[in-house]
């Protein structure tokens, strides 16, 4: 998800962030959930197929830029462009097979994961 780092970027530096229209469905993974979804499936015997590895919740790309907006503070602006008519791809997965066979259960919720990359990156710059 490049656009947490652009505009986490761009709010640090006083500037308004620019984005497509934002109504495409996007998904949104912690780190550290990713590494344990792949930790359970190489040790694990599972039924071969195929499993998404991703949150549980797929939203409309500029929700997510919204909360970050809230959660980062009144210096964070953003732009977002018309919506067009065309489709626009995005990424909406059914998390239940993953869930199921893996028996994973709790995720970090993005509100969550993003405090704790716009903490890094203001320690860090």
């Amino acid at each position: 998800m490049l656009f947490r780092s652009y505009a986490i970027r761009c709010w640090k530096k006083g500037e308004t962030a620019k984005f497509s229209s934002g109504t495409q469905f996007w998904n949104y993974l912690f780190e550290d959930d990713a590494g344990q979804l792949f930790f359970d499936m190489g040790k694990d015997s599972i039924p071969s197929g195929t499993y998404f590895v991703a949150h549980s919740e797929s939203k409309p790309l500029r929700d997510y830029i919204e909360i970050m907006m809230k959660i980062y503070g009144s210096a964070a602006k953003a732009e977002f462009s018309e919506p067009t008519s065309s489709n626009i791809p995005g990424l909406k997965v059914d998390m239940k097979k993953t869930i199921n066979v893996l028996r994973y259960g709790r995720m970090v919720d993005f509100e969550e994961g993003i405090k704790k990359m716009i903490k890094h990156y203001t320690m860090n710059g």
